[in-house]
């Protein structure tokens, strides 16, 4: 267990040949790692962010989930080490019928107390946060940035790209919001659907941008990754709004 707190790169989760029962693979290493977790029924895993996996119901209720908790056989009762279940989101919108992304500013585990939980969601990807254990419910932020694509919790705030791979900066703190256009990102990216925010392990924040491209074979048509580009977000002050 120590081995896996350690490890900073991204892993896949993999399902066995067991029922409901999971396992993580290091990219890295090339190898199942030795600690296989059992996930309750779920309709949906929305993805992970802080080493807690996220998933929702039928009901669009967000849980998080500890992965290295979960013991296959046993049951994971309410212990907040290993299962949280988020107040329900109700957006002041018309049309909420699914969940884009959840992102944490802190490992549960070691911050249990004092953790904020930004979600996009819905068919406009609108934006709410919460500081789970002091407040009662959601916080909307109503923006005119486009849809955006992706969120990361970056030096000490919430950080979102929109479709113009624009950043646009949440600070919970003081709930001010700032926009960056990268100006070493000069071509013209809108055309590619997929956008990503990680951070590296130097700390730097890159922006993936997955290439994709529609084609035809015969009558059926497809959608194919024809490649990818990697940008090194270097956040000059001459490209803040």
């Amino acid at each position: 267990m120590n081995y896996l707190l350690s490890q900073k790169h991204p892993m896949l989760i993999v399902p066995l040949k067991a029922q409901d029962v999971w396992n993580l693979y290091s990219i890295k290493d090339n190898k199942l790692l030795p600690l296989p977790f059992q996930v309750p029924y779920v309709d949906q895993f929305v993805g992970s962010s802080k080493g807690w996996l996220v998933t929702v119901d039928d009901n669009l209720v967000v849980c998080l989930l500890n992965p290295l908790c979960l013991v296959p056989g046993k049951q994971i009762g309410y212990d907040p080490n290993t299962y949280i279940t988020l107040l329900p989101l109700d957006p002041p919108c018309s049309v909420f019928n699914h969940i884009c992304k959840i992102v944490l500013s802190a490992n549960l585990t070691s911050g249990p107390d004092d953790y904020i939980v930004m979600a996009i969601f819905g068919a406009d990807h609108h934006v709410a946060y919460i500081r789970a254990n002091k407040e009662k419910e959601w916080t909307y932020v109503h923006h005119n940035w486009g849809v955006l694509r992706d969120l990361i919790y970056y030096r000490d705030c919430f950080c979102a790209i929109n479709y113009r791979s624009e950043v646009i900066y949440f600070n919970v703190a003081d709930r001010s919001f700032f926009k960056y256009l990268p100006i070493n990102c000069n071509v013209n990216l809108e055309n590619l659907k997929a956008k990503n925010l990680v951070k590296s392990l130097v700390g730097e924040l890159l922006l993936i941008e997955r290439i994709k491209r529609w084609d035809w074979h015969g009558k059926l048509g497809y959608n194919y990754t024809k490649g990818a580009k990697v940008w090194n977000l270097k956040l000059d002050s001459e490209g803040w709004e």
